[in-house]
């Protein structure tokens, strides 16, 4: 796979971490274990929980067991995935796939927009808190609040 994209991976800059070899390898039991993610995917959608406009970051989390949730991710990666990458997976990649493609649409909205931040850059985080919007042991980061703020950011540099 490295070889095949050579001329468009991004080398320079890159952490130890983030180098596509890396990357790949942590990726291939995945790839050779799971290969019916999709519909294990789907079966996870009729768990989602229904959780109300008005809970809490903290309530929802605590008391529709997301660190399960969080379990059920993982199993689907075939282990191979967790940490930030997970959440980022699950919140840029399953949960959309969920909202798009069943019909738990509210369901995965309300997960999205209370899951875990994942990687964000350092200052996407502290405006987040200087806002005040999040960072009160009540009102944890999500990735949720992390997409709204990026978005705003975008479109804001782009009619700079």
């Amino acid at each position: 796979m490295f070889e095949m994209e050579a001329g468009a991976w991004q080398l320079q800059g890159m952490r130890p971490a983030n180098h596509p070899r890396t990357r790949l390898r942590q990726y291939a039991p995945w790839t050779q274990s799971c290969f019916d993610w999709p519909a294990q995917l789907a079966a996870v959608a009729k768990i989602l929980p229904e959780i109300p406009s008005t809970a809490s970051t903290r309530d929802a989390r605590r008391c529709h067991r997301f660190a399960a949730l969080r379990k059920k991710y993982t199993a689907l990666t075939g282990n191979s995935i967790g940490g930030t990458r997970l959440e980022n997976l699950v919140g840029d990649g399953f949960l959309p796939l969920l909202a798009a493609h069943t019909e738990r649409e509210s369901a995965a909205q309300a997960v999205w927009r209370r899951w875990f931040p994942g990687d964000l850059p350092p200052r996407l985080a502290s405006g987040l808190r200087e806002l005040g919007v999040c960072g009160a042991r009540s009102s944890p980061l999500t990735h949720g609040l992390a997409q709204g703020l990026l978005s705003w950011w975008l479109a804001f540099e782009a009619h700079q």
